[in-house]
This record gives C-alpha cells, sequence and structure tokens, in this order.
C-alpha cells in the first residue's frame, strides 16, 4: 500500500478525487453559495471562480462578505486560510483577499497542491475587533 507523501496521517492521495466527491458535508460548486458565520454576524457569497469548480493548481475566487444585514463590514480586514484536515496541512501559498469595492473581494492565488478535500476559511474582523469566519469546503481533483 503506498501511503500519504505530506506527512503522517496514512490516507493515500491516489484517487483523492474520486474517494471525495461523493462524502457528506462536501460542498458543490456553484455561484452564489453563501455561507454565514455561527453568530450571523459574517456573511460570504462565492460570485465567481477560476477555474470553477476549484482545481489542483492556482486559483481566483471573486466573494461578496457582508455583515448580517447585507451590508459592507467597514473594517473587514478579511484573510483567506486554506487547509487539509485530512492531512493537517495548509497550502504553502498565502492568498490574499483585495477589495474591488463595497462587499467585493478578489481571493488569490488560492493553491490547492494536491488532491483531496480542503477547506477556505474566510474571516472578517468587525468594527469592535472580533473577528468572525465561515468555512467552504471543496474536493479538488487530481
Amino acid at each position: 500500500m503506498m501511503l500519504a507523501a505530506c506527512g503522517g496521517s496514512g490516507v493515500p492521495d491516489a484517487g483523492a478525487s474520486d474517494s471525495c466527491l461523493n462524502r457528506p458535508g462536501i460542498d458543490a460548486w456553484s455561484e452564489g453559495l453563501a455561507r454565514t458565520s455561527s453568530s450571523g454576524n459574517v456573511k460570504v457569497t462565492l460570485k465567481s471562480g477560476s477555474p470553477a469548480p476549484p482545481a489542483r493548481g492556482t486559483n481566483t475566487w471573486q466573494v461578496t462578505m457582508t455583515d448580517g444585514a447585507g451590508n459592507p463590514i467597514s473594517g473587514a480586514q478579511p484573510t483567506a486560510v486554506p487547509f487539509m484536515p485530512e492531512h493537517g496541512h495548509g497550502s504553502s501559498v498565502t492568498p490574499v483577499m483585495t477589495s474591488t469595492g463595497g462587499p467585493d473581494y478578489t481571493v488569490t492565488p488560492l493553491y490547492f497542491f494536491m488532491p483531496g478535500v480542503w477547506q477556505v476559511t474566510l474571516t472578517a474582523a468587525a468594527d469592535a475587533g472580533v473577528a468572525d469566519q465561515v468555512k467552504f469546503e471543496f474536493c479538488i481533483s487530481g
């Protein structure tokens, strides 16, 4: 049996794209897919992606980030963090969220360097400085 090379989990990489496609909890990519934080203070909507659905390599997302009432978040200081929960590691590249006006942001580069389940956590700080987040979870094919 060939084991994963990224350290310690024992999860095989071969066939990862096939094994995670139909797993419960994995998001199906669609423009307009939205998540609201557990507090209801932050809502993130996926407007578009390149490529779409997300794929192995460098990805760029266009997102809208608002407060619970649908307004832009003043002083949002947004961040995006990709992470592979089954392997316990993130990406070697740190994505940047750049405002494109109002509540709209470009997130790039989202670098998914191997197939499998990737979580992307998007965080915003409200005016009071309290950070709130949402997570999207996609199966990245090989």
